[in-house]
């Protein structure tokens, strides 16, 4: 009860405010907090209709790229946790998390957690655990997988007859190998980023210089080398001319590099304008890097067999090069030798190049493909039938010359396409797959192909997945890595060469 002559004060509440002062307004003090006699906290709320957005922070990170979300949230609205799917990299270090200060003392957010917004923005900060294990970033050859440690090693296993392996011979490897340094002396290390092209692979240093090993058949390796197998290269050889890049982009017969000034550059194959440089060239490729036309500062790159495809900063994608599928996405079949714009999405998170389709995920989790929906290949026969349709996911044989969402699926946080197939990880760590499972690539056993999404089966809780040709490899909670699909050339890493239809465990390193 208020008292004859007891004063009453206001104590202005940040609410959670990271920065700015309280002004302005009156109003009677009262009892509680209400107007009127007694004691209050007036806090500041939102003004009707403001929105606020979640920012994520390397915190640390010396190289990759934080995910990005481009959704406004109203004051209570529900946010997703998003992985690491800009490959955010720290030597010696193992990501475990997000956290809301630098330091690891706020509120810690596992990836596919959720939680309401406040009336303010919100910071991520990326939280790191000292550690060697497990492998930070995962990709895939024709029929070989690459991958990179914590502690900036690489080490891959699988085909090696164009010296894919880069540890300096021909012979394929059942179990993982070491990568060596230049040259063949010491081992390749102080590596931040790794991708796979169909017989070549691709390494960026934390000095900014790419480097490159395997087949130079069609100039993928980019040193300036004459294409052919004569050049050849059992061990890395360094990207001409190519200094401080950031990203890495790699699938077919040719790469991608971000510079750190935002330019984008290619190396390799041009047929159809693969390279994005204007110029369509089936009988000349590109021994050193030329730069992609029309494409500035992306979030993310990724190539196709003959094409490429930008995650721009406002969340639109644009694409250039092959067209015959429909794999550029701006409703055409026309052939564009400079980036155009992928009509009918927008808000994008991650996007992916197969062969010759594509699949991106939206802010809202979904899941949208487009492109070729039939594989004419290695592995399309199974006991006797055709078995190359599907992997777009929407239920139909139909190729797509834009954008569709694939039905069933939501809370996506990372899908990968392959040659023949389509891989799909969701936030509650299950992995969908859809397209051919002639090697078993679907990990589901008893079927020939899917037209729709399929539930991999017998695979513990995931946190990262990668697929290639008709290969796929998932990363579990618990730091073991699993791998399903084809296995001839002992890219399933189980110390075999067989196809294996549910997922094997890869030997330790």
């Amino acid at each position: 009860m208020q008292l004859a002559n007891q004063t009453s004060t206001a104590t202005y509440g940040a609410n959670g405010a990271t920065g700015g002062t309280v002004t302005g307004g009156t109003f009677a003090i009262g009892p509680g907090n209400a107007p009127g006699p007694g004691n209050v906290t007036p806090y500041p709320q939102s003004p009707p209709g403001a929105t606020h957005q979640i920012t994520y922070d390397g915190n640390g990170s010396t190289s990759g790229f934080g995910p990005s979300d481009p959704s406004q949230y109203l004051p209570g609205g529900t946010v997703t946790v998003l992985g690491n799917l800009g490959f955010l990299f720290k030597p010696g270090y193992v990501m475990t998390g997000w956290n809301t200060a630098a330091d690891g003392s706020g509120i810690a957010y596992e990836t596919g957690t959720t939680f309401a917004m406040g009336t303010n923005d919100v910071t991520l900060y990326a939280q790191w655990s000292p550690g060697n294990w497990p492998p930070v970033s995962i990709w895939g050859g024709a029929r070989e997988v690459i991958t990179l440690k914590a502690d900036g090693t690489v080490w891959t296993w699988g085909l090696n007859a164009s010296g894919e392996l880069g540890n300096g011979n021909t012979n394929d490897s059942w179990i993982p190998v070491q990568v060596l340094g230049a040259g063949g002396s010491g081992i390749l290390n102080n590596v931040t980023a790794v991708m796979g092209g169909e017989l070549h692979n691709v390494a960026l240093k934390s000095d900014g210089t790419v480097w490159t090993w395997g087949s130079n058949i069609t100039n993928q390796l980019g040193n300036g080398m004459p294409a052919g197998k004569a050049n050849n290269s059992l061990t890395p050889v360094q990207v001409s001319g190519l200094t401080s890049v950031v990203k890495l982009g790699s699938r077919g017969y040719h790469s991608v590099a971000v510079k750190s000034d935002g330019t984008v550059w290619a190396w390799g194959w041009d047929r159809y304008g693969a390279l994005g440089n204007g110029i369509d060239d089936a009988n000349f490729d590109y021994p050193v890097p030329v730069q992609v036309q029309g494409v500035n500062n992306p979030i993310m790159v990724t190539a196709g067999y003959l094409f490429g495809v930008a995650l721009l900063q406002d969340h639109t994608l644009v694409a250039w090069g092959d067209n015959i599928n429909g794999t550029i996405g701006d409703g055409t079949t026309t052939n564009r030798l400079t980036a155009v714009p992928v009509t009918g999405i927008d808000n994008v998170v991650w996007v992916s190049a197969g062969w010759t389709h594509v699949v991106a995920i939206r802010a809202d989790g979904t899941v949208w493909t487009w492109g070729q929906n039939v594989w004419n290949g290695a592995f399309d026969m199974c006991n006797g039938v055709f078995c190359g349709y599907g992997k777009l996911g929407d239920g139909t044989t139909n190729d797509h010359h834009s954008p569709k969402q694939v039905a069933g699926l939501s809370g996506a946080i990372m899908a990968l396409a392959g040659d023949s197939s389509t891989s799909v990880l969701l936030r509650d760590g299950t992995v969908w797959t859809f397209g051919s499972n002639g090697a078993g690539q679907l990990g589901v056993p008893g079927m020939n192909q899917s037209l729709v999404p399929v539930q991999v089966q017998g695979l513990c809780h995931a946190v990262y997945i990668m697929t290639r040709d008709f290969h796929n490899e998932a990363l579990c909670q618990d730091g073991t890595l699993w791998s399903w699909g084809s296995g001839d050339n002992g890219e399933l890493g189980n110390n075999t060469n067989s196809n294996s239809v549910t997922p094997v465990e890869v030997k330790a390193y």
